[in-house]
């Protein structure tokens, strides 16, 4: 099972408290990174805790309301900050927005790395990686056995049964679909993602889960956009390598 904001914050070795957002302590985590950029919303995935020295915290309470409020709309599990380094004091409207979007906000004692952090979550979720790797494997079998013995569509339906994504085919020219019917569907999540500057956005149930975009390598300007079946994140990585067995192909095709 993957590990938690919560199991964190009871580890007495990691030495971190809540300090905001106390009801979303059972946020999971995928992955654990240090980031100190001024705006680390455009680089980060759902599911991912935060990790920060302060450095580019701003001070004044605008600043820090925005700047929480772009890794939020991430879909990030949460912020740990170090304690007692560059970070200024994180204000009160900060600490409201955490608690109102239920997103954790940690103070992690000086004394404790940054990779302990990232270790710890490393080794709690390393079946789940396990399990990602054997999803990928298959992906590139079904290649091996049939890319030259069905279609593009058959194979992208073989590809979403694995992944229980939708994938749909977008020629960025026109920002139409290709093989699949879904212009509109396409149009509206690509519009979304392009307005927010954001590789990813998180939707509720009613808007079809979680969609990303991917671009697509291959001669023709085309991207992947995958819509989730299920109200789960669709792991980044194993999405690239869908990306790129697309591109393979529609390569493939375009020399029959």
């Amino acid at each position: 099972m993957t590990i938690t904001v919560r199991d964190i914050v009871t580890n007495p070795h990691l030495k971190s408290v809540v300090i905001a957002g106390v009801q979303g302590l059972d946020r999971q985590i995928t992955w654990a990174h240090s980031c100190d950029l001024k705006d680390p919303s455009r680089w980060l995935t759902k599911d991912v805790l935060i990790l920060t020295n302060g450095l580019t915290i701003p001070k004044k309470e605008k600043e820090q309301i925005t700047y929480l409020l772009g890794i939020i709309q991430t879909g990030a599990s949460g912020l740990a900050v170090s304690k007692g380094l560059y970070a200024p004091e994180l204000s009160k409207g900060l600490v409201e927005v955490a608690n109102e979007n239920l997103f954790p906000v940690l103070l992690t004692d000086y004394e404790v790395p940054w990779i302990a952090l990232s270790r710890t979550v490393a080794v709690a979720n390393s079946i789940e990686e396990h399990n990602k790797i054997t999803q990928t494997l298959r992906l590139y079998d079904i290649v091996r056995k049939s890319i030259y013995d069905i279609t593009p569509e058959d194979m992208i339906d073989r590809i979403c049964k694995i992944i229980q994504c939708e994938i749909y085919v977008m020629d960025t020219r026109t920002n139409k679909s290709i093989f699949k019917k879904g212009d509109q569907l396409v149009a509206k999540h690509f519009k979304l993602i392009s307005e927010s500057n954001l590789a990813s956005v998180n939707y509720n149930k009613e808007e079809g889960g979680f969609v990303i975009l991917l671009p697509i390598p291959t001669t023709r300007p085309l991207s992947m956009l995958a819509v989730s079946n299920t109200m789960d994140s669709p792991d980044d990585l194993l999405l690239k390598h869908v990306a790129t067995i697309v591109g393979l192909v529609i390569e493939r095709d375009a020399t029959l």
